[in-house]
């Protein structure tokens, strides 16, 4: 078997980064050779197709995921690339500095030598590498923030609203209509926003885990002041209590607005929100 690996840092935290790298279906977030991944459940397995920029798909599973340890595994079922029984790992690892990227595979050349099997992998990894750095690169002004709120209800009612995710409406004001198209994990929703100046949003949803209450969302389109938006809702049950803790977490850049006007926008519809989730389930004191 054939082997590559190779890694990149980055000069921010490995959570931030795998909010966005560790998602099995956000590839065309940070990979600019694909143009789109739909993800599927087929016999029980976790399948995501990547529709390639110019051309082609490739048809991958997930082998393994581990968040605690922010990595994940994968195999090719079908692709146009030069390589077969090809399986791969990427991992989030934190430093004294930020993190590093690894990304490493084992695979058999197919119709070429292993030479140019190797280099066409090796582009492929350095391609992806080379759009993080530009992402999470020394002069990004990424933003991240984080919510909580604590309720006194179970943590199952809370999440049974949240992880609707055609329900907007019904709990953030100045939504006025959430159009879905599509079910499940690689949906989109266009909001209606237009109370805010004629604003619009297209998110798709990235991850939906009911056994582990989170849900995690991206932004695709929109005319809101903000891009490489990742944002992931978690509710955490309280040991041995009727109560449960909302974690809201965003990361994000600036479109045409400062950092300030961007940060503003984004907890004042998160604030707008929990305040009526806290008229609808009570609040509890900080746990």
């Amino acid at each position: 078997m054939t082997k590559v690996s190779t890694s990149t840092k980055l000069p921010v935290s490995a959570d931030i980064v795998w909010s966005v790298v560790g998602q099995f279906n956000a590839l065309a977030q940070w990979h600019p050779a694909v143009e789109k991944s739909e993800e599927k459940q087929e016999k029980g397995a976790r399948i995501r197709t990547l529709n390639l920029v110019g051309g082609g798909v490739i048809a991958e599973r997930l082998e393994n995921a581990d968040n605690d340890a922010r990595s994940y595994s994968y195999s090719i079922q079908d692709s146009p690339l030069p390589v077969e029984n090809y399986r791969a790992r990427i991992t989030v690892r934190a430093d004294n500095v930020g993190c590093a990227v690894e990304w490493s595979s084992e695979f058999e050349p197919k119709g070429v030598t292993e030479g140019d099997a190797t280099a066409a992998i090796q582009g492929i990894y350095e391609m992806g590498f080379e759009n993080l750095r530009k992402m999470y690169g020394a002069e990004a002004a990424l933003i991240e923030i984080t919510v909580s709120q604590r309720f006194a209800s179970p943590a199952s009612a809370v999440w049974s609203l949240v992880r609707d995710f055609n329900a907007l409406p019904e709990w953030i004001p100045g939504i006025r209509g959430s159009e879905l198209d599509g079910e499940g994990v690689g949906c989109t929703r266009r909001l209606d926003i237009s109370a805010l100046g004629g604003r619009w949003v297209v998110e798709r949803l990235e991850s939906l885990d009911d056994e582990a209450r989170r849900l995690v969302y991206t932004i695709v389109d929109g005319s809101l002041p903000l891009q490489n938006y990742t944002s992931t809702m978690t509710v955490e049950s309280a040991a041995g209590e009727a109560a449960c803790t909302l974690l809201w977490h965003a990361v994000f850049d600036p479109k045409d607005a400062s950092k300030e006007e961007a940060e503003a926008f984004v907890r004042g519809a998160y604030g707008a929100g929990i305040e009526t989730l806290k008229g609808r389930f009570g609040t509890g004191p900080a746990g």
